[in-house]
């Protein structure tokens, strides 16, 4: 990490827009883990307003050389302060959408590295400290939930899609997805 030579004012600053920020949102599914987890959009959502409030933005810087894509983070205060980190990454696919998939990964987990962000983690635990919040949400990505299970390759990994989406679908999606999960698991033993 690298900084400006003073970042006493930055500092300050960032530690009350930490006490504002609320962790990042598990708003996105993983069809080929079968997981959760925060979306660049879910990240730079929970840090933006609590980050401008206090004199802070956030900078980040793509370079794409060798195989591998560089993220340069900056976070600058209004004073001129600022700090700085740089996250490399390889490509596994050289193609468009690979290098912007890996410059993605790595802007999300710079920028929520960069303030101190963490992804919520709103499991059946915080279901069970706050009764029907999760019932209660909008659901999740149906299509996505469905190609995951249609892709699942076997019984756990079934069972750990199915067991992510239950708390946070509705009734209807929940409803499709156990019964695309029960077609695929009939194909499985088949």
């Amino acid at each position: 990490m690298q900084t400006s030579p003073e970042i006493n004012e930055l500092a300050g600053a960032l530690a009350k827009a930490q006490a504002e920020m609320q962790d990042a949102a598990k708003d996105g599914f993983n069809q080929h883990l079968g997981q959760g987890y925060a979306t660049l959009h879910a990240v730079m959502g929970a840090i933006r307003q609590p980050l401008a409030k206090h004199g802070l933005a956030l900078v980040q810087s793509i370079e794409h050389s060798g195989g591998e894509v560089a993220v340069t983070t900056r976070l600058l205060h209004a004073t001129g302060q600022w700090l700085e980190s740089r996250l490399a990454m390889p490509v596994p696919r050289q193609s468009p959408h690979g290098i912007g998939t890996a410059a993605t990964y790595c802007r999300r987990y710079a920028a929520a590295a960069i303030v101190g962000l963490a992804q919520s983690d709103d499991d059946a635990g915080e279901a069970g400290e706050q009764p029907g919040r999760l019932a209660e949400q909008d659901g999740i990505d149906l299509e996505r939930a469905l190609a995951g299970v249609a892709g699942a390759e076997d019984a756990n990994r079934l069972n750990e899609i199915a067991n992510w989406c239950r708390p946070r679908a509705t009734p209807a999606q929940w409803q499709q997805i156990h019964d695309a999960a029960t077609a695929r698991a009939h194909a499985l033993e088949a």
